[in-house]
């Protein structure tokens, strides 16, 4: 059974357009048996297979059938399944990135750096200015856009944590630099509020109250606890097509 048997093509279809490479000018201007050496390339039948030496594999079958423009298209699709499981930013902001981007090669280069920020435990705010000098070298005309963008989403993926945050901060100055600071870089606000000391509400006036209600293991448990169930779910399919 070859990969241009129907059989093979329908059952085939569901996983091309879930991994978000499903590309109508891939699929329809080349020949469909063409794509046999990308199946071949995930081994699925390898009981060993090692995730390195798959997508090793199939960057060398892509850099060899492709043209330069495509691999850009398929670079992008790759990353941008990387950053919404990575950092939950969602398909549909990630198309308005690139709509403001208005440039492939840039807006790769803005996932590669998004991408980063998670694999190598890079804060927020550095990614940003990250983003933001790389953006302002080549096209500083899109920056306010896309910075917009990022700003907004970052805002409503850390907004539900807050939310519930501030019922167990109970000092109004605290919470406002807590959250500033978490928006920025999660794990320093933490660390700032592991070098604080802490007190009840029936303290003094003159000493910050950071009160957890529970406090079972103390505030910054609580908080780390509330994060994990607060983070909004992963992005899932479909994925928008690879139709550029």
């Amino acid at each position: 059974m070859s990969v241009g048997d129907p059989e093979v093509a329908a059952a085939t279809a569901p996983l091309l357009e879930w991994l978000n490479l499903l590309d109508a000018r891939l699929l329809q201007a080349r020949d469909v048996s063409s794509f046999e050496g990308y199946l071949q390339c995930l081994q699925l039948y390898s009981d060993d297979a090692q995730h390195d030496a798959i997508m090793s594999r199939i960057w060398s079958f892509f850099t060899a059938s492709v043209n330069g423009q495509t691999l850009i298209q398929l670079r992008i699709a790759f990353l941008e399944e990387h950053v919404a499981q990575s950092l939950g930013i969602d398909f549909q902001t990630m198309a308005r990135m690139e709509d403001a981007t208005a440039n492939q090669a840039l807006y790769l280069d803005v996932l590669t750096y998004l991408d980063h920020s998670q694999k190598n435990n890079i804060a927020w705010y550095m990614i940003v200015d990250m983003i933001r000098s790389v953006v302002l070298r080549r096209r500083p005309e899109v920056w306010n856009e896309l910075d917009t963008i990022l700003s907004d989403w970052r805002a409503s993926y850390v907004e539900p944590f807050l939310a519930k945050a501030r019922d167990m901060i109970t000092d109004d100055e605290a919470f406002a630099q807590f959250s500033s600071s978490y928006a920025a870089a999660p794990a320093n606000a933490f660390d700032a509020i592991e070098d604080t000391r802490y007190y009840d509400a029936g303290d003094s006036d003159d000493e910050v109250v950071l009160h957890d209600g529970n406090n079972e293991g103390g505030l910054v448990e609580s908080l780390k606890r509330l994060q994990i169930s607060a983070v909004p779910a992963r992005p899932q399919g479909p994925r928008r097509a690879v139709n550029r």
